[in-house]
Protein backbone atom coordinates (compact mmCIF):
# COMPACT_ATOMS: atom_id res chain seq x y z
CA UNK A 1 0.00 0.00 0.00
CA UNK A 2 3.17 2.53 0.92
CA UNK A 3 4.39 2.03 -2.81
CA UNK A 4 0.87 3.44 -3.59
CA UNK A 5 -0.11 5.83 -1.14
CA UNK A 6 3.39 6.98 0.65
CA UNK A 7 1.97 8.14 3.61
CA UNK A 8 -0.72 5.83 3.74
CA UNK A 9 -2.04 4.85 7.94
CA UNK A 10 0.38 7.43 9.05
CA UNK A 11 -1.18 10.61 11.60
CA UNK A 12 -2.12 13.61 9.92
CA UNK A 13 -0.51 17.05 11.38
CA UNK A 14 -1.85 20.34 12.24
CA UNK A 15 -0.02 21.11 9.30
CA UNK A 16 -0.92 18.58 7.35
CA UNK A 17 -4.88 19.47 8.02
CA UNK A 18 -3.76 23.10 7.00
CA UNK A 19 -2.35 22.13 3.29
CA UNK A 20 -5.04 19.97 2.97
CA UNK A 21 -7.87 22.82 3.98
CA UNK A 22 -6.14 25.32 1.71
CA UNK A 23 -5.53 23.40 -1.53
CA UNK A 24 -9.40 22.17 -1.48
CA UNK A 25 -10.04 25.72 -0.52
CA UNK A 26 -8.16 26.55 -3.76
CA UNK A 27 -10.20 24.11 -6.01
CA UNK A 28 -7.30 21.28 -6.01
CA UNK A 29 -9.34 18.06 -6.55
CA UNK A 30 -9.78 15.10 -4.64
CA UNK A 31 -7.77 12.98 -6.84
CA UNK A 32 -4.86 15.63 -6.96
CA UNK A 33 -4.34 15.47 -3.21
CA UNK A 34 -4.39 12.12 -3.44
CA UNK A 35 -1.27 12.33 -4.74
CA UNK A 36 0.20 15.59 -3.21
CA UNK A 37 -0.71 14.12 0.04
CA UNK A 38 0.24 10.48 -0.77
CA UNK A 39 -2.89 9.24 0.74
CA UNK A 40 -5.41 7.41 -0.13
CA UNK A 41 -8.96 8.54 -1.63
CA UNK A 42 -10.82 7.59 1.38
CA UNK A 43 -8.53 9.12 3.74
CA UNK A 44 -9.20 12.68 2.33
CA UNK A 45 -12.71 12.28 1.81
CA UNK A 46 -13.14 11.54 5.86
CA UNK A 47 -10.26 14.36 6.61
CA UNK A 48 -12.79 16.58 4.05
CA UNK A 49 -15.54 15.49 6.41
CA UNK A 50 -13.97 16.17 9.83
CA UNK A 51 -12.59 19.63 8.90
CA UNK A 52 -16.12 20.35 7.69
CA UNK A 53 -15.28 20.93 3.84
CA UNK A 54 -17.60 18.62 2.74
CA UNK A 55 -20.42 16.63 4.15
CA UNK A 56 -20.17 12.91 5.00
CA UNK A 57 -21.96 10.24 2.29
CA UNK A 58 -24.66 8.14 3.90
Amino acid sequence: MREKHPNAYMPWTDEDDDALQEAFENGTSQKALVKQFGRQPGSIHMRLVKLGLIEAEE
